[in-house]
């Protein structure tokens, strides 16, 4: 996957791809998009683009790497801030409500399923990265008592591989109007339902 330094990403004319691909990604997802689309977009020549990327998988992957990068730290800096673990979540949910109603249905098919192995072997490696984190998070909530005791984490962890499928189930999208609404109600019921149950006794647990 092509990197770049911090004084490469600087430069103007990769700022100008880069905005342009993600507007064209977000909306259409990538199968549909063309080079010739992102520099049009981008007001760039096919030459420029080339000076940076190899094709527009290249492209793809790059800035799906630097979403979720982003991604991590935003959940990071939510997780290590004061507030219970409920207000964590929230905050969590809320910055991942922000995103889903930002992009199309189509990028969220083309980014479960792209057709590209090396862009499939990214999102499965930072899945698996995410899921450990997740779980490391949610080992601590329990042992401070914030989330359910008698909660199953290998349980969580198996709700996290399977909402991916759940997104392409297409029996699964045809109860929602769109990306925001669907992600949103899978989002929430992980959510709260981790939560300890109100006026449960200790016995109960």
């Amino acid at each position: 996957m092509v990197k770049f330094t911090n004084q490469e990403k600087e430069n103007p004319k990769l700022k100008q791809l880069n905005e342009a691909a993600l507007a064209l990604f977000y909306r259409y997802g990538f199968r549909k998009v063309t080079v010739e689309e992102i520099c049009q977009e981008a007001s760039v020549s096919k030459m420029t683009f080339y000076k940076f990327y190899s094709n527009k998988m290249d492209v793809a992957r790059y800035l799906v790497n630097e979403l979720i990068e982003q991604g991590f730290r935003d959940y990071h800096d939510i997780m290590i801030a004061p507030g219970s673990f409920e207000e964590k979540v929230k905050e969590i949910i809320k910055m991942k409500l922000e995103f889903s109603g930002s992009v199309s249905q189509e990028f969220i098919n083309d980014f479960l399923s792209s057709g590209d192995p090396e862009f499939t072997a990214l999102i499965a490696k930072q899945s698996l990265r995410n899921f450990e984190q997740v779980l490391q998070d949610f080992t601590q909530a329990q042992q401070l008592g914030e989330i359910r005791q008698d909660l199953n984490l290998q349980f969580v962890f198996y709700f996290l591989n399977m909402m991916p499928e759940m997104l392409k189930d297409e029996r699964y999208k045809m109860l929602f109007a769109n990306p925001h609404d669907m992600i949103g109600e899978l989002v929430n019921f992980f959510f709260y339902g981790i939560l300890p149950r109100p006026n449960q006794s200790e016995d109960d647990q």
